[in-house]
């Protein structure tokens, strides 16, 4: 209703001259004024009893000269608590008629203490606290991040070991297959002087029976000879089984990740509660109702013959349905009787009430 600028403007221009900056304001015509206008305003018959003051006085002088923006030369002297908004004399009349209203320099001054207390409130006491907590903040943060680096050096460190066993360990397994190697081959190397051995002794012999086989017949010939020698080379000499099994390389991703430490984990305040997991909880609690109500009408809107059943008491299924069943026979049974006497209208069917344990036809 009225557009309310109570803060001066960086510049304004005298509305007489036109020229010099204005820094008076007269109440009466109302206008703005320079010095020099202002002078001339206080000397002339017509204006000299007009209320001129200063652009640097109280905001509170300056409320009387607020005009409204729908009625053109009327000052807004009245505040509207209805609509909320200052208006004029005017616009109680046409649109804010029967509104409480108040005058506008009361107002004024109420928004004024309250705004003054306001901020004395954000200075004083929220504002230092909102402070305090991000300094706290901040230095939390510093010691977070060195926390990190403090982990992370911990992390580089237990890896360089864990890099230093596995190389240790690969150069004692090496270590091992060399000894294995070393066993493996003295074996090789007594099984082959073995056979050399016994190869040598076998050309031997065959030398001497090739000699005494392109001499003349003597009689050494048949002392010398040799019936058989040869049985213990026709079995030969069992071969040593001496081989390797293979290298297989263990799980180490999965064994690592067990073995290598406890992951640093971020830690949360339990107080703070995220907005969603609030929805869930409050959609369990709607479900957790809902099946509480469904209950609640099995157990009263059943068919006749529950009345019986306790309420919220478990019950097995197989001895409701035969409660439901002996109950439902009985009224059943009275139901016809009631028929036959015409007490009741075949149309009708009935409702269990568990507060006074009659029936009521549904129709």
């Amino acid at each position: 209703m009225a557009n309310v600028v109570l803060s001066a403007q960086h510049y304004l221009e005298c509305e007489n001259c036109e020229e010099n900056p204005a820094i008076f304001m007269c109440k009466t015509c109302p206008g703005h004024l320079c010095e020099n206008c202002k002078t001339e305003h206080e000397m002339k018959k017509m204006t000299k009893s007009h209320d001129i003051i200063s652009l640097k006085s109280n905001n509170e002088d300056l409320v009387d000269l607020l005009c409204c923006s729908d009625h053109a030369k009327k000052k807004l002297e009245c505040y509207c608590n209805i609509c909320r908004e200052p208006v004029c004399t005017d616009c109680i009349i046409q649109s804010h008629n029967g509104h409480s209203v108040k005058s506008l320099t009361t107002v004024y001054k109420e928004f004024t203490s309250c705004s003054y207390r306001k901020k004395e409130e954000i200075e004083k006491v929220i504002l230092p606290k909102y402070k305090e907590l991000l300094a706290n903040e901040i230095e939390k943060r510093s010691l977070f991040i060195t926390k990190v680096d403090e982990i992370e050096k911990k992390i580089d460190s237990h890896t360089q070991k864990v890099v230093e066993m596995a190389q240790e360990t690969g150069k004692r397994t090496v270590e091992t297959l060399k000894k294995a190697e070393k066993e493996g081959l003295q074996e090789s190397d007594k099984f082959k002087d073995n056979i050399e051995e016994q190869i040598n002794l076998l050309q031997q012999m065959c030398e001497r029976i090739s000699a005494s086989l392109e001499a003349k017949p003597e009689l050494e010939f048949f002392k010398s000879f040799e019936k058989g020698g040869l049985e213990k080379f026709h079995k030969l000499p069992t071969q040593p089984d001496y081989s390797l099994t293979d290298f297989n390389p263990g799980n180490i991703s999965q064994d690592l990740q067990r073995t290598f430490g406890v992951l640093p984990m971020l830690q949360r305040s339990r107080h703070v509660l995220r907005e969603d997991s609030c929805e869930e909880d409050d959609a369990m609690e709607h479900l957790k109702e809902h099946s509480r109500v469904q209950k609640d009408e099995f157990f009263y809107k059943a068919k006749p013959g529950v009345e019986s059943i306790d309420h919220g008491e478990e019950h097995d299924d197989s001895m409701i349905k035969e409660r439901i069943g002996i109950k439902g026979r009985k009224m059943k049974k009275k139901s016809y009787m009631m028929k036959k006497k015409g007490k009741i209208d075949s149309r009708d069917t009935f409702e269990c009430l568990p507060e006074n344990k009659s029936l009521k036809p549904i129709y």
